[in-house]
């Protein structure tokens, strides 16, 4: 690895840490002299594509008020972690909330109610925004079975069951 002083194309000027082989690496750093420096490339790609800024403005405040309406605890992590992981939470702990509210399925079986119960409640204890979002990608239904699996760690449904309440949580 090997350091290099560059002026961007913008005008400003950083240090950037190129790897490879040695002949290779003065070409490479003479090419990041043709790029932009990451903070005006990011300026330019949000004058770009004003409305996603504007969407995800929206879709984290929404998730702000959803945790604040059903009392969640704040997540930890960097602001821009928690900003991120609060949109993908609320997602989430939205879904499994419907489900548990209109499945019929759910609503002949008032242990399996309970069950699910348990599994939002132990989502909505996850408070690290890293975890939310190394688990943005898996769906729903894989998160709530994930979680049934830690929840219920060999015990049957009645033991597991027999420790909580079973009111619901929103």
């Amino acid at each position: 690895m090997s350091q290099f002083d560059v002026t961007f194309a913008c005008g400003h000027k950083g240090v950037v840490h190129i790897y490879g082989k040695t002949k290779d690496r003065q070409r490479q750093a003479d090419w990041m002299n043709t790029k932009l420096c990451d903070d005006c490339y990011k300026a330019k790609m949000d004058q770009r594509h004003p409305e996603l800024i504007q969407k995800r403005e929206q879709n984290l405040i929404a998730a702000k008020q959803q945790a604040e309406e059903c009392d969640w605890p704040k997540l930890f992590g960097s602001a821009k972690q928690i900003a991120w992981a609060e949109t993908i939470r609320a997602s989430v702990l939205g879904a499994i909330k419907q489900m548990i509210e209109k499945s019929p399925s759910l609503a002949s079986e008032p242990l399996k109610v309970q069950l699910a119960i348990r599994v939002y409640q132990l989502l909505v204890g996850r408070v690290s925004a890293h975890w939310w979002i190394e688990n943005r990608d898996k769906s729903v239904m894989v998160l709530f079975h994930s979680e049934l699996k830690v929840f219920l760690n060999g015990r049957t449904e009645q033991e597991a069951l027999g420790d909580k309440s079973d009111e619901m949580p929103f």
